[in-house]
């Protein structure tokens, strides 16, 4: 059966058109006022913290928050291209970069949240007997790996791995290129992959299911910490309701509690990182 172009491309504006009505739409107080929607583009590195601490906000402030999580670079390709929203919260200074320089977020309103370091997560109990990133590269052994063109933790892994001369031999194993970062951790939970690297956190998004193998601090701080920066998008229709969030995600006593849970770091311990406080 033949489909008639016309009819596909009416299909596709309409479909594009009920989305953007859904991303801007507001919501509807007890009273029948309007309320503040803000819309985030959150990064999927802390994506479990970011959905304890959203209804938390909401409750407090009663400002909604819709939020779209992701890959960084994946976020900030939609930032881009929709130039709606409000917040972008990407995993890597990196992106953060980017979005300024594009115009797309106000440097004046960007903060650091939490420091995130590289670890080599795997299955419970290892079965590869993974012992350190050198071990990446022994044949046999099935790698997982962020996408590197969007991916922050996969751009920091291919960065690193090349500083120490075993990406080629890496490269080789790696089975899957995850599409962000909650996908490559699945992976290793899984065991679909033997090893992954990932941030510290997120071996405690299955604590019963994967461990860590710490990179020592002497190989990170040649590559560098990173942390995930949040800042108010040039174009939000709320700046102060952003701001407002931005200030209860860095201050607020119940969502330092959640980052805490879940093992981010505060600036001090990512300085005892560095430091050699695991290696």
């Amino acid at each position: 059966m033949q489909v008639n172009s016309k009819t596909v491309l009416v299909a596709v504006l309409f479909a594009a058109a009920a989305s953007a009505a859904a991303f801007l739409a507001t919501g509807q107080g007890a009273s029948g006022r309007q309320s503040v929607v803000l819309h985030a583009y959150l990064c999927s590195a802390a994506s479990k913290a970011w959905k304890e601490i959203i209804p938390v906000f909401e409750k407090e402030t009663g400002i909604k928050v819709v939020a779209e999580y992701g890959a960084s670079g994946t976020l900030l390709a939609h930032l881009e291209m929709s130039r709606i929203g409000d917040i972008y919260a990407p995993a890597s200074p990196y992106y953060m970069r980017l979005a300024v320089e594009r115009g797309l977020v106000d440097n004046s309103t960007v903060e650091p949240v939490a420091y995130l370091v590289p670890v080599i997560l795997v299955p419970r109990g290892n079965p590869a007997n993974i012992s350190s990133v050198y071990d990446l590269a022994r044949p046999g052994v099935r790698v997982g790996l962020g996408n590197p063109e969007s991916v922050a933790v996969g751009r920091y892994s291919k960065r690193m791995l090349e500083q120490l001369g075993i990406w080629g031999k890496v490269e080789r194993n790696i089975v899957v290129y995850a599409r962000n970062i909650a996908e490559l951790t699945s992976y290793v939970a899984s065991g679909a992959v033997d090893a992954a690297i990932t941030w510290q956190v997120n071996h405690w998004w299955y604590p019963n299911r994967t461990d860590i193998v710490w990179i020592p601090a002497s190989i990170v701080e040649k590559t560098g910490i990173v942390y995930i920066p949040i800042g108010v998008t040039r174009f939000s229709k709320h700046p102060d309701a952003a701001k407002k969030f931005i200030d209860f995600v860095l201050h607020n006593p119940r969502a330092l509690a959640i980052w805490k849970r879940y093992h981010y770091f505060t600036p001090q311990e990512a300085e005892e990182f560095l430091h050699g406080a695991q290696g």
